[in-house]
């Protein structure tokens, strides 16, 4: 895996190896028999690109050239498109670097084996190719690669003799929920499942989370991973009217007529790192999950607003709505009293400021406001953090026991595969009646509204100038 920070190989039979490892461990918990599986589909919530030879064998170590999706200076526009033009093909323009900009890398980076390869896939086509043998991408995963035509989901022939970039390269564009192929011996074996089990085309990880959380009911969906996102539904007839130099990204709805409109946060998850390697080291080797645990308790102790203390969280750049990768991060207000657990709620706080201006920028969009937000995630384990957000958004976060939201949506359109069409209906009764809601909470709604209004809502554009003269 390849970028300016924490550059890294990760060869994708670990990534294989790491799928044998959880088919393995959930067959032994929940004593399941490799025979008892009807159906398996792929997902992810992250990006990693993988050239293969015409026996889907690797050529190289992952790929991933992204470091800060809204660097668009490092991103070169196809000869005779502009931004905007760019946006309405493919829904991502050029704030966003897709899978053929990782292409184009490699084969200036590896010319002998850009050579040699027969397909560039994402890791789910990957995985789903040494399942089955066989590959394939519904439009809304395709869009990730940046050369689909997503009004039309077809490959766009036009973007791809812009890139100078062949069709043959991509996996076929077919439907979510349709069989590709089914499990090969040599894959049976190694997963402990069947052979000949079928081998589904799931969709994206926003578009799976989506499926498995009812959206439609709750506006909005905060998928808490890599990159926090934040995300709903658009009308085709609404879906465009989003500015493009905001870096919001379009993919397809699965219900084949909408698009899934996607803010953010790629700072997140670094500045809550940046704090526990700075203030709490003796944390920094844990899991993010009993990270956020173990330091709930101390969180409690500061009052919401962390005594005056205001953290921009921008350590990468800045996400959505303000794309601006020359963003920095800043702490305001800092005083002798400020502890370091003030400094860790101010940047929960700051996280839930840039979820707010997402929200407002998503209303404007829609023209409905949001009434609930689904959370999904390792992330949602972190209750204190999840009532912050609620607090300062105004809107009630929700979350259930089932946290891994794409992985349950695959799992709905394997089962749709099968004609199993109730499954999604059953999850969401069971979510529902399953799920903890953190309400806001009124005294501290009025404090945080007015921090935002007053302060945090112009904090970006008064130290913008600064920003500036730094970079």
């Amino acid at each position: 895996m390849y970028g300016r920070v924490n550059p890294r190989q990760i060869q994708p039979r670990h990534a294989w190896e790491k799928v044998k490892e959880v088919v393995g461990k959930l067959l032994r918990e929940y004593r399941i028999k490799g025979d008892d599986i009807a159906a398996v589909s792929v997902t992810s919530a992250q990006e990693a690109w993988v050239a293969v030879g015409e026996k889907f064998e690797p050529l190289h170590p992952l790929v991933n050239i992204r470091v800060n999706p809204f660097e668009a200076k490092d991103i070169e526009l196809p000869l005779g498109y502009s931004a905007e033009e760019l946006f309405r093909i493919n829904g991502r323009g050029n704030r966003s670097l897709s899978g053929i900009h990782n292409l184009l890398w490699f084969k200036q980076a590896e010319p002998s084996l850009f050579a040699r390869t027969y397909k560039w896939l994402n890791l789910p086509e990957f995985i789903q190719a040494r399942m089955a043998g066989e590959v394939a991408v519904d439009a809304a995963g395709a869009s990730y690669y940046g050369a689909l035509d997503i009004t039309r989901r077809v490959w766009s022939d036009s973007l791809l003799a812009a890139y100078g970039v062949k069709k043959e390269l991509f996996p076929e564009v077919i439907a979510p929920g349709q069989a590709v192929g089914k499990m090969t011996r040599r894959a049976a074996a190694e997963l402990g499942l069947a052979e000949g089990t079928p081998v589904v085309v799931a969709s994206s990880g926003p578009n799976c989370a989506a499926l498995s959380c009812c959206l439609e009911e709750c506006g909005c969906l905060n998928l808490v991973t890599e990159n926090e996102l934040l995300f709903t539904t658009l009308p085709a007839n609404r879906a465009f009217e989003i500015n493009p130099a905001d870096g919001y990204t379009l993919e397809p709805h699965l219900n084949g007529i909408d698009y899934l409109c996607i803010g953010t946060l790629p700072f997140a998850i670094p500045a809550v790192l940046w704090v526990v390697e700075n203030f709490f080291p003796h944390l920094a080797e844990r899991p993010i999950d009993e990270i956020y645990a173990s330091l709930q308790a101390g969180l409690e102790t500061i009052p919401a607003g962390s005594d005056g203390l205001v953290f921009l969280p921008h350590l990468i750049g800045s996400g959505t709505p303000k794309a601006d990768a020359s963003s920095r991060g800043a702490i305001v207000g800092l005083r002798p009293k400020h502890s370091k657990w003030h400094v860790y709620r101010a940047v929960l706080e700051g996280i839930s400021y840039e979820i707010r201006s997402n929200l407002l920028a998503i209303s404007k969009a829609t023209g409905r406001q949001c009434p609930e937000i689904n959370a999904f995630g390792w992330g949602t384990e972190n209750r204190v953090a999840l009532q912050i957000k609620a607090d300062v958004t105004g809107v009630p976060f929700s979350t259930g026991l089932a946290l891994g939201g794409p992985a349950c949506g695959a799992a709905h359109l394997a089962g749709r595969s099968l004609g199993y069409t109730e499954t999604r209906d059953l999850f969401c009764a069971v979510h529902g009646r399953n799920r903890a809601v953190y309400s806001p909470d009124k005294e501290r709604k009025v404090k945080y509204n007015l921090e935002y209004t007053r302060l945090y809502s112009d904090l970006y554009r008064n130290l913008h100038p600064i920003f500036t003269k730094l970079s």
